[in-house]
């Protein structure tokens, strides 16, 4: 059997287990990692026990290589998560050329693009129905990321397969029994995982939260970047909100069960594994109408959207959370593993 060939940006918590399933299971296929060196991210020690190779290692397979090999037919399959640099570019055309099945996978939502530069958007169109073939699949991984794939890019052939977190931060496994979670209204603790950058609108988040009368509610902002300064001034006065710094991934766990709320303020955000994250701990989520997530993932029940950069509506949100105090974990609804299995062997008949 012939096996299938990933390109993917870098290894991450959330896809190495999934691979690493498939693999177990005995399905052929290589990955190429574009970049190899998870420590840069703070996800710290990632294993990897599927056959993989990383592009910017010595002796890595060169574009040509790749394009030579798909030219070949020498892979059933192609999973191209992205579209750009020289390496997925030959893969692509090689793909095209040899009439290769194609399979892309990356996060951008329909929210996203509609609210970009008219030009800029015209312009990034045209390069990706440039690179991606008419006839190649998508697997979106929510309702505006399939929106992105059918009304942007025209592709025909759209395939739910959810993000999902097999492990959360910690090294803790989702399938493990989480505690329901019973929040005190009078002491609730908010959270902020993410770059302190404008895109972020933590500021937003840090004045919604100042405007509270809560004196024992608290806010824990963790990340870095360029805004920090700013933002702790912004904040300076408030013993009430708490900059925690970046944490590696192993060690967001203890932040997320400590946790009684989780705040995403973004401007965009193509999908936000922060909020799967949450919830499997439990948390209420809070986030703008521009996270991907929030509008597959959240319900009366597990959180509220509001309208981003509305910072009155933002801060009746968070008020409103000491009236849900009862959050239970919400546990993976699909196995991503079965779904990508059941497709490669589908499209490549691998």
């Amino acid at each position: 059997m012939k096996p299938a060939l990933f390109i993917i940006e870098r290894p991450t918590p959330q896809r190495a287990p999934v691979l690493n399933e498939l693999a177990a299971r005995g399905l052929p296929f290589d990955v190429i990692y574009l970049h190899g060196d998870p420590a840069e991210q703070g996800w710290g020690d990632i294993r990897l026990r599927h056959p993989h190779t990383f592009a910017d290692s010595t002796g890595a397979p060169r574009p040509d290589h790749i394009a030579r090999s798909l030219l070949q037919r020498r892979y059933s399959s192609l999973v191209s998560m992205g579209y750009r640099g020289s390496l997925r570019l030959a893969a692509l055309t090689a793909a095209r050329t040899s009439r290769t099945p194609v399979v892309m996978r990356f996060d951008t939502n329909q929210l996203q693009v509609e609210a970009s530069d008219p030009r800029t958007r015209l312009l990034r169109r045209a390069a990706m129905r440039t690179a991606i073939p008419r006839s190649a699949s998508a697997w979106s991984i929510g309702t505006q990321n399939a929106r992105f794939w059918r009304e942007e890019i025209k592709l025909r052939r759209v395939v739910s397969i959810p993000y999902e977190v097999p492990v959360l931060p910690g090294d803790i496994d989702a399938f493990e029994v989480q505690r329901q979670r019973r929040s005190d209204p009078d002491a609730l603790r908010f959270l902020y995982v993410g770059r302190l950058a404008d895109i972020k609108n933590v500021d937003q988040a840090i004045a919604a939260f100042r405007a509270l009368e809560r004196p024992a509610w608290s806010f824990h902002i963790v990340g870095s970047g360029p805004q920090e300064q700013g933002l702790r001034q912004q904040a300076s006065g408030d013993d009430r909100i708490s900059f925690m710094g970046p944490m590696t991934y192993a060690h967001l766990g203890a932040e997320f069960a400590s946790a009684d709320v989780l705040v995403l303020p973004s401007q965009g955000e193509p999908w936000g594994l922060v909020v799967n994250e949450a919830l499997g701990f439990s948390l209420r989520v809070v986030a703008s109408d521009q996270v991907g997530a929030a509008y597959d993932l959240l319900t009366n029940q597990t959180g509220e959207i509001y309208p981003v950069g509305d910072i009155n509506a933002l801060g009746l949100a968070l008020r409103r959370c000491e009236l849900h105090l009862e959050q239970s974990p919400r546990y993976p609804q699909t196995n991503t593993a079965d779904l990508m299995e059941a497709e490669l062997r589908s499209i490549g008949q691998v």
